[in-house]
């Protein structure tokens, strides 16, 4: 086998369309695979520290291939980088019973959490082959990766597996077995599949690849659908990942974790621009009228000056950050091993640091055709490496110290123009979304993510629709 490029990419669980414009590798069921990526020139003859990348998508689409390639992570941090696919979207987390209900029915969905459990368990029986030392292993992805990486930590089939963990822009969704089934329920019937569970799990199998992207994006906006996450299954994920966390039942590691300033940008909510809309936009997360009204004290025009940003900002808290900072809490809580939270700010102040574009730091070279300092892409890099190998972020020895997370202070280091601690006063924002305790355990990111209802996704759609229709 050729081992010097990359193969197939896992079919991804969104419309063909977007699975085409997003595809770095041609995708196939023959998609299993993993990458390893060593230094060009060994600083030493002794084992390097292993990070194993998984990447992000929305759990839908996305690879271990051409986006993320790692070799200055590699060159200059003296590391060996593993980046991995896992299957994705309803081949990944389809869950029904006539799937579940097989004979001796041991295998129980989570298809995509068990491909990663499996992968980590090859660098454990391989990466000393590769100069990898099996024993300083860290998980590490964005998004769906972060996402992916908190599951592994609630795994007990992820135990000894890997000892430090980063979280970039992720958080700990999972659904109860009840709710995978309703998602999974609206595909089967979309594909006209009935009968007996055998009847049903044939139809499934017969089912065309485009049928089964279209049937799992349903009527989602712009062909994009979030309705995909780990199953709560009693098997392999015991209990919700946080609750797995704050019981202090997980896989204790050094873990580092954080979010992006900006996550989701105010121009995404630009058709929320009146009292009316802001309420509607709410709604479709906050049922309740009391917890909307305790959210609008907080996200107003006072301090955001207009509706489409201060829906901005709640959406960034809720999806993103405050789920990082009650992350860490629970861990720094539940462990004794040490937490580092960070933000993530662009050195370009008129540049919203949205979702992803820590990844330019991460795995880019800095160029003038993008906002990228040097400076920060080499401390991104000699933090995270850093912690790969002895579990502490550090940089040279001039630069700011990054402490352990505290509960107290919320102590967070910033990464951007300014490099260092801040410790926030206040947070309101999260103070508040934690004392509502509905949206504690994140479940099925579909009902959390406010951007689909929002005019200026309806507009996407409309537009693909109309140049790419459905037949």
């Amino acid at each position: 086998m050729d081992t010097s490029d990359y193969n197939n990419a896992c079919f991804a669980g969104i419309s063909s369309l977007f699975a085409t414009l997003l595809a770095e590798e041609s995708q196939s069921e023959d998609c299993l695979y993993l990458n390893v990526t060593t230094p060009t020139y060994r600083g030493s003859w002794e084992k390097l520290p292993v990070m194993v990348w998984i990447h992000g998508g929305a759990w839908v689409t996305g690879s271990g291939g051409g986006l993320y390639d790692p070799k200055h992570l590699v060159n200059q941090g003296d590391v060996v980088v593993v980046t991995i696919n896992y299957r994705l979207g309803v081949f990944g987390f389809g869950w029904h019973q006539a799937l579940n209900n097989t004979e001796g029915g041991t295998l129980k969905g989570n298809y995509a959490i068990r491909d990663m459990v499996q992968s980590l368990e090859w660098v454990r029986d391989n990466i000393t082959e590769f100069g990898g030392d099996r024993d300083n292993v860290t998980i590490f992805g964005e998004s769906a990766g972060g996402w992916s990486v908190c599951n592994l930590l609630a795994i007990p089939n992820a135990a000894g597996l890997f000892d430090k963990a980063i979280i970039q822009s992720g958080g700990c969704p999972a659904m109860t077995e009840a709710e995978a089934q309703n998602v999974m329920d609206g595909v089967v019937t979309d594909l006209q599949c009935t009968g007996t569970d055998a009847e049903i799990r044939s139809c499934l199998q017969g089912a065309s690849v485009e049928d089964l992207q279209l049937a799992a994006t349903g009527d989602a906006p712009a062909g994009v659908n979030l309705n995909m996450a780990s199953v709560v299954d009693g098997q392999l994920l015991p209990d919700h990942p946080l609750e797995v966390i704050e019981s202090g039942q997980h896989n204790a590691a050094e873990v580092i974790l954080g979010t992006n300033d900006e996550e989701i940008p105010a121009p995404i909510f630009i058709g929320v621009n009146s009292s009316a809309a802001y309420d509607d936009i709410l709604a479709s997360v906050f049922p309740s009228p009391v917890d909307r009204e305790s959210l609008r004290q907080h996200y107003d025009l006072w301090q955001y000056g207009s509706y489409s940003n201060a829906t901005a900002h709640l959406q960034t808290d809720l999806y993103f950050r405050c789920q990082s900072r009650r992350l860490a809490g629970a861990l720094t809580a539940s462990q004794a091993q040490d937490v580092y939270l960070y933000e993530f700010n662009l050195p370009v102040s008129t540049v919203p640091t949205t979702h992803g574009l820590d990844l330019l730091y991460l795995f880019a070279n800095p160029t003038p055709l993008l906002p990228l300092s040097y400076d920060l892409h080499r401390d991104m890099l000699e933090r995270w490496t850093s912690f790969a190998r002895n579990g502490r972020p550090s940089g040279q020895w001039w630069e700011p110290t990054w402490h352990p997370y505290q509960t107290g202070n919320h102590a967070r280091y910033r990464l951007g123009n300014i490099l260092g601690m801040e410790y926030p006063h206040d947070d309101t924002g999260c103070d508040i979304l934690d004392s509502l305790p509905n949206y504690r355990y994140m479940g099925e990111p579909n009902d959390w993510f406010m951007t689909r209802v929002t005019p200026l996704i309806g507009l996407l759609d409309w537009v693909l629709d109309t140049i790419f229709p459905s037949e």
